[in-house]
C-alpha cells in the first residue's frame, strides 16, 4: 500500500484522459453536486476521483488509480480519503452518519472495502 495525500481537483485534460481511457463519464464534471480529488504518492499523480451529492448519503463516482498503483490497495485508501475529505461540517468523524454508495454495479465493490 502506499501512503497517498489528496488535494482537490478541477477537470483537466490528464483527469479527462484518465477517467474516459476507463469509460468513466466525463461530460458532466463542471455540473454542480460534484467534488473531485487528486491523489498522489510524494510528487507522483496516482489517481482521481469524486464524490456526487450532498447530505450524508454521497455517490462515490468515478474513481480511478494509475496502472501502476493498482493491486496494492491504493484503490480502498482512496476511498479512505475521499470518505474524512467529503465530511459535512460541522459533523466530528466519530459522530458521523455517512456512507458511500456506488451505482455501477461491475468492477470492485467499494462498499464492502469500506465496510
Amino acid at each position: 500500500m502506499t501512503t497517498l495525500s489528496i488535494t482537490p481537483a478541477v477537470a483537466n485534460e490528464q483527469m479527462i484522459r484518465a477517467l474516459a481511457a476507463e469509460g468513466l463519464p466525463v461530460e458532466d464534471l463542471a455540473e454542480e453536486g460534484r467534488s473531485f480529488f487528486a491523489f498522489h504518492d510524494g510528487p507522483q499523480w496516482i489517481g482521481f476521483g469524486g464524490i456526487e451529492g450532498d447530505g450524508p448519503d454521497r455517490i462515490l463516482r468515478s474513481l480511478v488509480i494509475s496502472d501502476t498503483a493498482r493491486g496494492k490497495g491504493t484503490g480502498a485508501e482512496a476511498v479512505a480519503l475521499l470518505s474524512d475529505e467529503e465530511l459535512p461540517a460541522p459533523m466530528e468523524k466519530s459522530e458521523s452518519p455517512y456512507r458511500l454508495g456506488r451505482v455501477d454495479p461491475g468492477g470492485l465493490d467499494f462498499a464492502e472495502v469500506k465496510g
